[in-house]
């Protein structure tokens, strides 16, 4: 009996000891959430995938089978031809440090990334032949998440301008090619994602699809900043409004179908498909008459209820060749 007595006494405060120590760990440090982790690996996919060492980094994030998704370039598919075109692109284009990450949003298996690509064009490309000109590109791409690795990616980016400065594409009077200049700061509280989600959702059902010009004045903000590479003297409400007014007048018929929303705090990232028919033409082309398809990426920042800012990615360069603006490009880029 003494003997169970002093085994008790002994295992009582190994107990107590084991619960400590669980608990303390507990509280040394904060729980990283799945969405941090997939941050992590999108800032890898970035960062560390576009450089020379990128097939490597590449094995190591994504899935076997990915599937990427990109309108410029549709030959690449897969995990393989990904790689082959980020290492043509760096060859042509070196990069120390990858591609910058200016924002991030992420949501249960989904990232949004914005990013802004800044080289030098060191190597031929697409038959170009070396200029050493500086370079700049902005995009958005969302990523899909799964058992810890890049499974699918869906890409935007401002291909008409990175062709114009290298001279492969009708200069359009651009001369700035970045994002723009921010907002400046301490615009309002950015609310609930959910909330947030809900005022996005309004801008495509009633501004687009409804085609209520007034939802205009209710969901943006007063000095509401515009970042749109495709018409970057857009950059505030009203020439907003004026922009999509000539656009509904344009295309009637417009339809745009969300196929994806991710929040996170006071910013918003949405993919989206525009249908609409060609009856006005563009630049003062014959209009077609044929269904037009255009896919896009946005990126919102919600303050006191409006939509502050917006960063905008859409294939452009697609749109100009199913009305017959431009000549569709040779090969697939790869």
């Amino acid at each position: 009996m003494r003997r169970i007595r002093q085994c008790g006494g002994f295992i009582t405060p190994m107990i107590a000891l084991i619960f400590f120590m669980v608990c303390l760990s507990g509280c040394g440090g904060e729980r990283v959430t799945p969405e941090e982790k997939n941050k992590a690996l999108a800032t890898r996919f970035w960062q560390e995938g576009w450089t020379q060492e990128g097939r490597t980094v590449f094995d190591q994030i994504c899935a076997p089978d990915l599937i990427n998704h990109d309108p410029n370039m549709p030959g690449v598919t897969d995990l393989e031809t990904y790689k082959d075109h980020v290492a043509l692109h760096v060859a042509a284009f070196p990069a120390v440090g990858g591609v910058t990450i200016d924002d991030i949003v992420a949501q249960g298996d989904g990232v949004a990334v914005r990013w802004t690509w800044s080289v030098t064009h060191e190597g031929e490309y697409m038959g170009i032949p070396p200029t050493g000109d500086r370079l700049t590109m902005t995009g958005i791409t969302f990523h899909r998440f799964l058992e810890g690795r890049v499974a699918e990616n869906w890409h935007q980016y401002d291909t008409m301008g990175f062709l114009q400065q290298l001279s492969a594409a009708p200069p359009m009077g651009r001369e700035d090619f970045t994002w723009g200049r921010p907002m400046e700061s301490g615009a309002g509280a950015g609310g609930d994602p959910e909330v947030n989600v809900a005022i996005y959702r309004r801008e495509a059902e009633e501004l687009w699809n409804a085609k209520d010009l007034e939802v205009v004045e209710q969901i943006f903000s007063d000095n509401f900043v515009n970042h749109d590479p495709a018409w970057p003297g857009v950059t505030d409400r009203a020439n907003f409004k004026a922009w999509a007014a000539g656009w509904l007048k344009a295309a009637p018929d417009m339809e745009l179908v969300i196929e994806d929303i991710v929040a996170q705090g006071d910013k918003v990232a949405g993919r989206w498909t525009a249908r609409w028919t060609d009856v006005a033409g563009m630049g003062g082309t014959t209009p077609t008459g044929k269904e037009i398809v255009v896919t896009g990426m946005d990126i919102c920042s919600i303050a006191d209820g409006k939509i502050a800012e917006r960063w905008w990615a859409k294939d452009i360069l697609g749109a100009m060749q199913q009305m017959g603006v431009i000549p569709p490009v040779e090969g697939d880029g790869q």
